[in-house]
C-alpha cells in the first residue's frame, strides 16, 4: 500500500511539473496541499515529501539558482525519500542532465525504490542520448531483477520516438550491439512487428552473431511466438559459424515451459548425433520441465545427468533439486537419495540451502 501511495505521488508530482511553467501556479498548488497537521509533517515522509518533491522538481526545471539549490540541500536526509528523488530523476532526465540522473537513480536503488517507473525514465534517457551500451546493460539489469520495462500508455509514443532515433544512429561497430538492444526493447514494449522489422532490416547488412540469435529467440519467446522462435533457431543451425550451447538450451527451456518435453528431447538427441555434448545446464532445464510435469522419476534421472555433465562454477536449479530429494524421501528411496547426494558432494555442490534436506 505504501508503495502505491508513493507511486501515485511520484506520478502526480512529475506530471504536474511537466505541464506547469508558472512559478505562481506551482507555489499556489504547494500552498494548498494541506494533507496533515503541521505536527505530523516533520515525522512522516509520506506526508512531507510530496511538497518537497514538487518544490524540488520546480527548482530543477527552472534555472538552478543558489536559492533553489539551497532549498534541496536543506531537505533533511530522512525526508529525501521516494517522491523527492523520483521528481529529481524525472527532471534531470527531461533536461538531459545525464550524470546527475545516474546519481539519482543510484540513490533510488540504495533506498530500495528503483522500480519500473525509475527504470523506464533511465531507458528513455539512454535511448534519447544514444547511449546504446548503457541501455543494453540497463535492460539486462532489469531482467536480472525481474523488473518489467514496458512503458505506460502515456510513455509509449515517447519511447517509440526515442527508439526510432536510435535506429538512425546505428553505424559501424555499434550496429551489432544496437540491433540486440533494439530487439530487446521492442520486445519489452510488446511490439512484435518492430522486432521482426529490425531483424530483417539488418539481416544482410550485418553479420549475425550468436548473441543476436539468442536475443531474437528470447524475444519471440516472451512475445509468445513459438513458431517464430523455431524458425530463427533453424536459421541459426543453417548459418552458424561457431557453436554456442546457450542457443539450443534456450529453446529447450521454451519447450519445457510449455510442456513440449518430446521437442526438448529431440533437440538433445540432435546435439548428441552431431557430436555436440549437452552440458549441465541442458539437462538441468530438462529436469525442471519434468518437475513441472510431475514426472519425478525422469526428473531424478535427468538431474543426475546434469550433475555429471556439470563444469566448475555450475549450480543445479535449487527448486528442481529440492523437488527431486523430497520425492525420493517421500517414497522411502534412501539409496536413490544417497546416490544423488553423493554426486553433489563429489562435485562440491552441497550448498547451505541443500543441507536442510539432509
Amino acid at each position: 500500500m505504501v508503495k502505491l501511495v508513493q507511486q501515485s505521488w511520484w506520478k502526480f508530482s512529475t506530471c504536474f511539473l511537466r505541464v506547469s511553467s508558472s512559478y505562481s501556479t506551482i507555489a499556489e498548488t504547494i500552498a494548498s496541499l494541506d494533507l496533515t497537521n503541521e505536527d505530523e509533517q516533520g515525522s512522516n515522509p509520506l506526508t512531507s515529501s510530496p511538497k518537497d518533491a514538487l518544490r524540488t522538481g520546480f527548482s530543477i526545471k527552472s534555472p538552478w539558482s543558489g536559492s533553489r539549490r539551497a532549498y534541496f540541500t536543506s531537505i533533511p536526509d530522512d525526508s529525501r525519500t521516494y517522491q523527492v528523488y523520483g521528481a529529481l530523476l524525472n527532471c534531470y532526465a527531461d533536461a538531459n542532465v545525464f550524470k546527475k540522473a545516474e546519481d539519482t537513480m543510484q540513490k533510488l536503488k540504495e533506498l530500495g525504490y528503483a522500480g519500473t517507473l525509475a527504470y523506464n525514465v533511465m531507458m528513455t534517457l539512454y535511448a534519447k542520448l544514444g547511449y546504446l551500451e548503457k541501455l543494453q546493460s540497463l535492460v539486462l539489469e532489469m531482467e536480472d531483477n525481474g523488473i518489467s520495462g514496458v512503458p505506460e500508455a502515456g510513455d509509449i509514443e515517447k519511447a517509440n520516438e526515442s527508439l526510432k532515433k536510435c535506429e538512425h544512429r546505428l553505424m559501424g561497430k555499434r550496429e551489432k550491439l544496437g540491433i540486440d538492444m533494439l530487439i530487446t526493447l521492442y520486445t519489452s514494449m510488446g511490439h512484435k512487428d518492430d522486432v521482426y522489422r529490425i531483424w530483417n532490416k539488418y539481416k544482410k547488412k550485418v553479420k549475425r552473431h550468436n548473441s543476436s540469435y539468442h536475443c531474437m529467440i528470447r524475444g519471440l519467446e516472451l512475445l509468445d511466438d513459438l513458431d517464430g522462435a523455431e524458425e530463427i533457431f533453424a536459421e541459426w543451425e543453417t548459418n552458424r559459424v561457431h557453436f554456442d550451447i546457450r542457443i539450443p538450451n534456450l529453446l529447450i527451456s521454451v519447450y519445457c515451459k510449455k510442456g513440449h518435453m518430446d521437442k526438448a528431447l529431440s533437440i538433445i538427441e540432435q546435439l548428441e548425433e552431431s557430436g555436440k555434448h549437452p552440458n549441465g545446464s541442458t539437462w538441468n532445464r530438462l529436469a525442471l520441465g519434468y518437475c513441472v510435469q510431475n514426472d519425478m522419476d525422469k526428473a531424478v534421472d535427468t538431474m543426475k545427468k546434469a550433475i555429471l555433465a556439470s563444469q566448475p562454477g555450475w549450480k543445479p536449479h535449487f527448486h528442481s533439486l529440492a523437488s527431486c530429494v523430497k520425492y525420493l524421501q517421500s517414497k522411502g528411496d534412501t539409496q536413490g537419495e544417497e546416490e544423488l547426494k553423493d554426486l553433489l558432494r563429489v562435485r562440491g555442490l552441497c550448498s547451505k540451502k541443500f543441507e536442510r534436506f539432509r
